[in-house]
């Protein structure tokens, strides 16, 4: 069964294309380039879509230049820095703040299984490995408070028909400012 998905997304229709090359031309380590196309085909496997793909290797990517290490070779602290790094950003929405610790969170429940300080004969690189990963599974957010909007602010059913009342000329003004007057008007 040949199985089509729904495109809303019409313009980024080559973003993974965009992002591979991008990413190729990107002053990585290759050892970073290795893990996030490792990464893309674990993700393509679980059934993400291109347009997903994309979003998370741009992400990772953007990412590695502010870390003087490896993605692989990361510590508890580099990861908190990193993710302070982001969360201090003010130029950045909170929900893209937590996009980005939602994509290393991602990133590093794939490369667990990956990874060989778990496994490493050293008990203190053991110890260490333990330790990001508890950062990672506990410590690390990836919420973020929508901000409540104000009651006062709110336009109620009484300032909606003063408009209506006073400011519309036409039936069709009235159906455009009041939903309650669109639901008695005909269709055009």
């Amino acid at each position: 069964m040949n199985e089509q998905r729904l495109n809303i997304y019409p313009g980024r229709e080559k973003s993974y294309e965009i992002e591979m090359e991008r990413l190729e031309k990107a002053k990585l380590s290759a050892r970073n380039k290795e893990l996030i196309v490792k990464f893309h085909n674990c993700l393509f496997s679980k059934g993400s879509g291109a347009i997903r793909v994309a979003k998370l290797s741009a992400q990772l990517r953007r990412m590695c230049p502010k870390i003087s290490k490896n993605l692989d070779r990361l510590t508890k602290s580099d990861l908190a820095e990193l993710t302070a790094l982001y969360s201090r950003d003010t130029s950045l929405a909170d929900n893209t703040k937590a996009d980005y610790r939602r994509t290393l969170k991602q990133f590093y429940h794939w490369f667990k299984d990956e990874d060989l300080r778990l496994r490493s004969q050293n008990a203190d690189e053991r110890d260490e490995a333990d330790k990001f990963y508890r950062f990672i599974e506990k410590d690390l957010k990836t919420g973020y408070k929508q901000l409540q909007a104000d009651p006062n602010t709110i336009i109620s059913d009484e300032d909606c028909n003063l408009v209506v009342e006073n400011g519309c000329r036409t039936p069709r003004e009235k159906g455009v400012h009041c939903p309650a007057a669109r639901n008695r008007m005909p269709n055009w």
